[in-house]
């Protein structure tokens, strides 16, 4: 059904769920055949686009590797080495983002469509078909026929019964197109969101009952045979040869500290798999619950996540606040991103932070910032020389009195030019998140840094 191969290497079997557009049942759908197929087949994830939270859920809840697939971030070739690179399970579910044709500009560049292209994947399209009759079939054709070839082979029916499908069915196989069922609604499959997403997998009660509840729907309403078909899952294949590495450097034992709780949980694994490559040994802590950064540290990493909903508890944690403002003051190289930044600085929706960089922030009642960027250093820093890039994005409701001026950022979307970050001395800091692969020096320059940390600050802060 499938034959994936590019450039001479045949890359792993894979479905790329996508929908209409947001809100049309994608997550959900997701993690119905993650759970479904987790008991009998090893199962890889990946989320399409920048967002955090939906790994998060595959990583944290289903125990299910899960990565970032981003075709802005990186450009084909290497998008394609890191497919394979994570592509670990037997079948790797991609998760899209927006709508199937979505992207940058009205040209839809780094889109999830792209990223089917780039990486020769069979395309299972989603459509909420609440209060829809043979509409559908339009909605269908125009999808299929927007662009040749679309990739789209089969399509399930979100939110109506299986019987009510079975109906439809004729009207999907006459086009050409593999009817692979429906996945009806159940109030009690329901996830919340909240500004950013998905409410986090730690704060939602029952989840684990949901998930075996969606596992159990998608067992009964949808062909999961005819999905593995498409996917080219073929039985007893042999085993992708193109793992993760635990190939590291030399650089062993520098003990850089990642915050990492309810209110810091904006990561990419990424970031996190290129540092220890780098030679970082990762100490997780959290500024809610621990007193104190754990002893020997000799770099930092502030994520961004919740910090505004969890304000007041990040406040009263005086002791952590202390803890962090002395190790900085005293010289660890530290990156703050998105929360992480805002955290440093003084207040937070009026609560006390850790006042180490000025600033006053809120969080503002619309998305002020949201985007893809190109983030160049303007000046030599200890992550980028004067002239380098990064590539970024940004997700924040938070309005801010200071934001930095020390890179240039430049908006993919737009081309408009604006000045952001604070990269001076041992701290590169500021709202972008970045992600790190497509320039791996950061990490190798971070880790780097803190060794020389290591070496003239023998002493614990």
């Amino acid at each position: 059904m499938r034959n994936n191969k590019q450039e001479g290497n045949i890359l792993p079997p894979g479905l790329l769920i996508g929908g209409t557009g947001s809100g049309c049942g994608k997550t959900t759908v997701t993690l119905a055949l993650l759970s479904a197929w987790s008991g009998d087949y090893k199962v890889a994830a990946f989320k399409a686009g920048p967002d955090y939270i939906d790994p998060m859920f595959h990583r944290e809840v289903m125990g299910i590797p899960s990565h970032n697939l981003d075709a802005f971030f990186l450009d084909a070739p290497r998008l394609r080495k890191h497919y394979q690179q994570y592509a670990s399970g037997d079948i790797n579910i991609i998760e899209g983002c927006m709508g199937y044709y979505d992207g940058i500009g009205l040209e839809g560049r780094a889109s999830n469509y792209t990223i089917a292209e780039q990486l020769d994947l069979p395309v299972v399209l989603v459509i909420n078909a609440k209060g829809m009759s043979t509409s559908i079939a339009a909605v269908i054709k125009g999808f299929v026929e927007y662009r040749q070839p679309s990739a789209v082979k089969a399509i399930i029916l979100n939110g109506i019964s299986k019987e009510l499908g079975d109906y439809f069915k004729p009207l999907i196989e006459d086009m050409g197109l593999l009817y692979a069922g429906t996945l009806p609604y159940l109030p009690e499959t329901v996830l919340e969101d909240r500004q950013l997403g998905l409410v986090p997998a730690a704060e939602i009660k029952g989840l684990q009952d949901k998930l075996l509840c969606l596992g159990e729907l998608a067992r009964e309403n949808i062909d999961l045979d005819l999905l593995l078909n498409v996917a080219g899952y073929k039985e007893a294949s042999p085993q992708n040869t193109n793992q993760k590495t635990t190939e590291t450097t030399q650089k062993r034992g520098i003990r850089i500290a990642v915050a990492r709780d309810k209110a810091f949980a904006f990561q990419y694994q990424e970031n996190i798999d290129l540092l220890e490559r780098a030679g970082a040994e990762l100490i997780f802590f959290s500024p809610l619950k621990d007193k104190e950064l754990p002893p020997g540290i000799y770099g930092l990493y502030l994520s961004g996540g919740y910090q505004d909903v969890f304000a007041a508890e990040l406040a009263d944690n005086v002791r952590m606040k202390d803890s962090i403002r002395l190790l900085i003051a005293g010289g660890a190289p530290t990156i703050a991103e998105g929360g992480g930044f805002f955290y440093l600085q003084q207040t937070l929706n009026s609560k006390s932070m850790v006042g180490y960089l000025e600033g006053q922030n809120r969080t503002g009642d619309r998305l002020a910032h949201f985007g893809y960027i190109n983030l160049r250093a303007q000046e030599d820093n200890f992550l980028l020389k004067a002239g380098e890039q990064v590539r970024a994005h940004e997700f924040s409701y938070i309005e801010s009195t200071f934001s930095g001026a020390d890179l240039e950022a430049e908006r993919e979307s737009s081309g408009r030019k604006y000045k952001t970050m604070l990269a001076r001395d041992n701290i590169f800091a500021g709202r972008p998140y970045l992600y790190y692969l497509s320039q791996p020096k950061i990490a190798e320059r971070f880790v780097a840094a803190a060794g020389l940390y290591m070496k003239g600050e023998l002493n614990e802060i």
